[in-house]
């Protein structure tokens, strides 16, 4: 964590508004951290051939001017955790997650890329094709980064975005009732939905690339038939308020 003491400048955002706000703050002899959720400049995660460069006319800023002056600094990977304050005066607090690259030790020669098992939608052609969780990002603006996923493929392509990993983590383990659990909190009846359920999220397990799928589906009704075999009593949440709606059932 990073605490950004008062009187210094923040400036969310390194794209062009941001490293010119930046640039003009400095000049104004003021200290300016800069956070950028991603960690390269321009603001978002840049396709190969639109990599930033000094005479770039997206970036009218002074990119080598932002990168040696030595009042500003930049926060990669940042997430802005608290803002309080007011008038002016604000304390945030800045959390930045780690690129998982030395970049000290990198040499950039691309062999990541090529070995890396994991597969993810490529957001650089709008997730039209595949690309490695590796990031490469021309030196002039970042660096390489391994990109961790906020979802899971197989939860993101999931319906109802089971917590999948996190279940059959729990049946893994042994741990049945907390697997159901976990999947009770989005699906009440997995005994019946594991029989019917036309799994989608198999198809795009990135266990198949090795060899085939994990058996998802069929993991959520073994659990559930577990506990109807073994009459184990189903630990059911009742909401911690009522509520005055009222919810008709038609069919039984």
């Amino acid at each position: 964590m990073l605490t950004v003491a008062e009187q210094k400048v923040l400036v969310l955002g390194a794209g062009a508004a941001g490293i010119q706000a930046a640039l003009s703050e400095a000049a104004a002899g003021n200290k300016v951290y800069v956070a950028e959720h991603f960690p390269s400049f321009g603001g978002e995660r840049i396709p190969q051939d639109k990599i930033i460069t000094d005479g770039n006319a997206f970036t009218a800023p002074d990119l080598a001017a932002f990168k040696s002056n030595d009042k500003i600094e930049f926060l990669r990977n940042a997430d802005i955790q608290s803002l309080v304050g007011d008038n002016g005066q604000y304390k945030a607090k800045v959390h930045c997650r780690t690129p998982r690259v030395d970049p000290e030790k990198c040499d950039e020669c691309g062999k990541c890329i090529t070995v890396c098992p994991i597969h993810m939608y490529d957001d650089y052609n709008e997730g039209l094709e595949w690309r490695t969780a590796v990031d490469f990002f021309d030196s002039g603006s970042g660096y390489y980064n391994i990109f961790k996923e906020d979802m899971p493929v197989c939860q993101r392509t999931c319906p109802i975005n089971l917590p999948i990993r996190t279940y059959v983590g729990y049946i893994a383990d042994g741990k049945y009732a907390e697997s159901l659990a976990a999947i009770r909190e989005k699906l009440p009846f997995p005994l019946s939905v594991g029989r019917v359920c036309p799994h989608p999220c198999e198809g795009e397990c990135n266990r198949g690339y090795m060899d085939e799928p994990i058996s998802i589906c069929f993991l959520k009704r073994y659990v559930a038939d577990y506990e109807v075999n073994n009459n184990v009593e189903p630990k059911l949440y009742l909401p911690e308020e009522n509520y005055s709606e009222k919810i008709a059932i038609i069919g039984a």
